[in-house]
C-alpha cells in the first residue's frame, strides 16, 4: 500500500474491502432498511407491516443495489478475460 494511501485504495479507484460498493453505500442501505423497519413496526396490522417492509424496503433496495452494482459486475467480467469454453471445440 502506498504511503499516501491511508484508506487502502488502489490506483484503479476501488476499495480493497469491496469491489462492488463503497462502505458508505452499505451504511445508506442499512439506514434505509432501519427506517422502513420502524415504519413497518408502527403499522396497525402484522400483514400490513410485513408488506410495508417487503415492498417499501427490501424490493426497492434490492433493485437499487442491483442497478448500481451493474458497472462493477461488467468491469469484473472484463478484467476476468474471455472464457475458455469454446477453445477446445476449435482445436479439434
Amino acid at each position: 500500500m502506498p504511503a499516501g494511501d491511508p484508506n487502502g485504495m488502489h490506483d484503479k479507484g476501488y476499495c480493497t474491502l469491496s469491489r462492488t460498493f463503497s462502505t458508505s453505500m452499505y451504511i445508506i442501505a442499512i439506514a434505509w432498511l432501519y427506517v422502513v423497519l420502524l415504519i413497518a413496526v408502527a403499522d396497525s396490522s402484522v400483514v400490513g407491516g410485513i408488506l410495508t417492509f417487503v415492498f417499501g424496503g427490501l424490493a426497492p433496495l434490492a433493485l437499487f443495489l442491483w442497478l448500481v452494482g451493474t458497472p462493477a459486475r461488467r468491469r469484473g467480467r472484463r478484467q476476468a478475460g474471455p472464457t475458455d469454453a469454446g477453445e477446445d471445440d476449435r482445436r479439434s
